[in-house]
């Protein structure tokens, strides 16, 4: 841990210097303490945003309560894996890089509401597979729940810009403080029922989540079903089709 802090925070003053000066911002009266309230209570009247924002809580909680347990199982002696060889386990992170792009182009040809929904239904498969007792199907269901997990993420977030009526910035703080309330409070209790009856009971708990999750996302898929704003990408008519209308 200290050897991470030593890198992590020399990074982080690095960033800050390297970022580019701010360009055409023009600073904003009246954004107070009462304006950041009102556009947040505002937000929590909207029940789509609110269903938006469990399904994201519940989602992030499976992700990290997967993460934290299972490695217990892959050092068990039915696994026997060293902590270098588990640390391998965490190289299916590398499936960001793709899943993310591609949730986006699924989101543009298929809508919002339905990718969200597969990501849940990728994770769903991936916490079954956890329970094979091969190693190759376990490192399977891992990858699968870090899949869906990072097709859902990045489509429930735009989606939440697109739900509030005004002040996205705000809808969009309030779905990322339930991912992390999610992955606090759910990831920690899943060290519980592993603690009651190892990774069955882990991948049971995950699956009334997602279960949740599921039922939650249900109305969100009403409302982001259509495909994504195909409109402004469309070619504008030229000012002389305008006039001739």
């Amino acid at each position: 841990m200290f050897t991470l802090g030593a890198v992590d925070l020399p990074a982080a003053f690095g960033f800050t210097l390297l970022l580019p000066p701010w360009r055409n911002f023009i600073r904003r009266s009246g954004i107070d303490a009462a304006h950041h309230g009102g556009a947040w209570a505002a937000h929590l009247r909207n029940p789509g945003l609110l269903l938006l924002s469990a399904t994201g809580f519940l989602d992030l909680g499976v992700f990290v309560a997967t993460f934290n347990d299972l490695t217990f199982r892959l050092s068990a002696p039915s696994c026997g894996l060293g902590q270098d060889q588990i640390s391998l386990v965490f190289a299916v992170f590398l499936f960001w890089v793709m899943s993310s792009s591609t949730a986006g182009l699924m989101a543009d040809r298929f809508g919002r509401g339905p990718v969200l929904a597969a990501g849940i239904l990728c994770m769903a498969a991936g916490i079954a597979l956890t329970l094979l007792p091969s190693l190759p199907g376990m490192i399977a269901g891992v990858a699968a729940v870090t899949i869906g997990f990072l097709v859902a993420h990045p489509v429930a977030n735009g989606l939440a810009g697109r739900m509030a009526a005004g002040s996205k910035g705000h809808a969009a703080s309030l779905c990322l403080l339930a991912y992390h309330l999610g992955s606090s409070c759910l990831g920690s209790a899943g060290g519980w029922f592993w603690t009651a009856g190892v990774w069955p009971a882990v991948a049971g708990f995950n699956a009334v989540l997602l279960t949740h999750a599921w039922s939650c996302n249900a109305p969100v898929a009403d409302r982001g079903a259509a495909p994504g704003n195909r409109v402004s990408r469309m070619k504008k008519p030229a000012a002389h089709d305008r006039q001739r209308a």
